[in-house]
């Protein structure tokens, strides 16, 4: 659809958007008629013609504002996308269920982290469903974390299990079934491993010869059903530890993916009971009264500064971070002492400068 004009012998049709514009144009030919046929006018009256002129000049000006807001009004408009689909709020299934055999039960544990099928966090209340051989299970539910797990008893005949997620709204999907097949393999406990302090950190040694889980709880009393190291090492040295904190540990034998009931926990604190290295190459510049102690610092990591030693007698208490030192009351045979000092407070050994 649109509307005609008339221009040098020519039709043009405009889209109807310009429609507007209809009277405009009429009124620009109107006038330019007008112009020519009283073109004797125009000669004899040379300011009527000069101020139509004007007015012709001013409709086209006018024009081409109107209909470059016309054009840009209806292209800025653009293409809408498709709109988006509503917010889930079915939620996410449960992914990595695991099961083992561990101290004559099956063990059966997840990670969940709550959302909904889009990704958004779950902001609503939830609980999960348990299936055994696609039957509903009432199982006591234990919880650390987003980590969650149960246990069942052992039965020889191949079991199966399948976790759901339900809200007031709706259900998650199931997920994958874990099944397994109870073995009849009878494993003592292990006897307690020993732990000691080492300079990266805490030493693990296990008493016992074969494959083993090592977990790592809060206290003698907490138990996680994830390992947090599997080895057939005897020792191990946890480095993943913070000065000052208590960290407890206890194993499980594994036979034939079977695991042994757990050993005792023991625990212990780390603290840094060992030296840093001493200071190295210590050199005396000697310039009259003035002495001049440089050295080269520590290897050690965590050293936090160095403390400065005339004759045996300290000369500050608290370490400070340089490399070098500058004695203004020299006298010969004056000798001078530096030591590392570390974060924990141990000292070096002592290096000793003279000339």
């Amino acid at each position: 659809m649109g509307f005609k004009y008339k221009n040098s012998n020519k039709i043009t049709t405009l889209p109807v958007i310009l429609q507007p514009a209809k009277n405009l144009i009429n009124l620009k030919e109107k006038t330019f008629h007008r112009l020519q046929v009283n073109k004797k006018a125009r000669n004899l009256q040379p300011k009527t013609y000069e101020k139509s002129n004007f007015y012709l000049n001013f409709l086209k000006s006018m024009l081409k504002i109107f209909l470059f807001i016309l054009l840009l009004t209806n292209f800025s408009c653009g293409v809408k996308g498709s709109p988006k689909p509503p917010p889930s709020i079915t939620p996410k299934s449960v992914e990595n269920l695991t099961i083992k055999q561990y101290d004559g039960r099956f063990l059966i544990y997840f990670n969940y982290n709550p959302l909904y099928t889009d990704d958004r966090q779950m902001k609503e209340d939830f609980k999960f469903i348990i299936y055994k051989n696609s039957k509903k299970f009432d199982a006591s539910l234990f919880k650390e974390g987003n980590t969650y797990w149960f246990f069942d008893s052992i039965e020889s005949k191949e079991t199966c299990y399948q976790v759901q997620v339900k809200t007031k709204h709706k259900e998650s999907i199931l997920s994958k079934p874990v099944c397994i097949v109870g073995k009849a393999i009878n494993i003592e406990k292990p006897k307690p491993l020993l732990i000691s302090i080492v300079e990266d950190g805490l030493k693990l040694t296990i008493p016992e010869n074969g494959t083993f889980n090592i977990y790592k709880v809060k206290d003698e009393s907490d138990f996680y059903p994830i390992p947090y190291k599997a080895t057939k090492e005897k020792e191990f040295i946890d480095t993943n530890i913070e000065l000052d904190k208590r960290y407890c540990y206890y194993y499980t034998i594994l036979i034939d993916d079977v695991e042994s009931e757990k050993s005792d926990t023991v625990c212990q604190t780390f603290k840094d009971i060992f030296p840093p290295l001493p200071p190295e190459n210590g050199k005396l510049i000697i310039d009259k009264n003035e002495a001049i102690i440089i050295f080269e610092p520590s290897k050690s990591k965590d050293v936090v500064g160095y403390i400065f030693y005339k004759n045996s007698k300290i000369i500050n208490n608290t370490p400070i971070k340089t490399y070098y030192f500058i004695d203004n009351d020299y006298k010969p045979g004056d000798v001078y002492y530096v030591e590392a000092v570390d974060k924990a407070g141990n000292k070096s050994q002592k290096l000793e400068i003279k000339e």
